[in-house]
């Protein structure tokens, strides 16, 4: 197995990146905040994205749709436990999307280990 596929499936874990990565896949682009200052604007590139995202203990992310139209909002905890790496988030049909994906996807992972 390729060491890139690994080291983004062992992403995919993390609660953020899991989001960053569902929403790339849905065509959308991710803006970061720190400190309330915009750090990243509209990437879609994730490896940029991943980079801003670990980028100090605690981050905002905008997400927007292919036709720019703001999709969700969510708090960044980078250093907390997998699973709780996103500390809050917008309620709506688009986040609540993701975390019913992210629930399973967890869910999965702990019967077959």
């Amino acid at each position: 197995m390729k060491t890139e596929v690994i080291k983004q499936a062992l992403d995919y874990k993390k609660g953020h990146l899991n989001l960053a990565l569902w929403a790339l896949n849905k065509k959308c682009t991710i803006s970061v905040f720190v400190d309330g200052d915009i750090e990243l604007k509209k990437s879609t590139n994730y490896e940029t994205i991943k980079e801003h995202l670990e980028c100090a203990d605690e981050v905002e992310i905008l997400i927007y749709n292919e036709y720019d139209i703001k999709k969700g909002w969510a708090l960044i905890i980078p250093f907390n436990n997998d699973d709780e790496t996103v500390a809050d988030y917008s309620v709506n049909s688009f986040m609540n999307e993701w975390d019913c994906q992210f629930i399973n996807f967890t869910e999965n992972l702990q019967k077959t280990a």
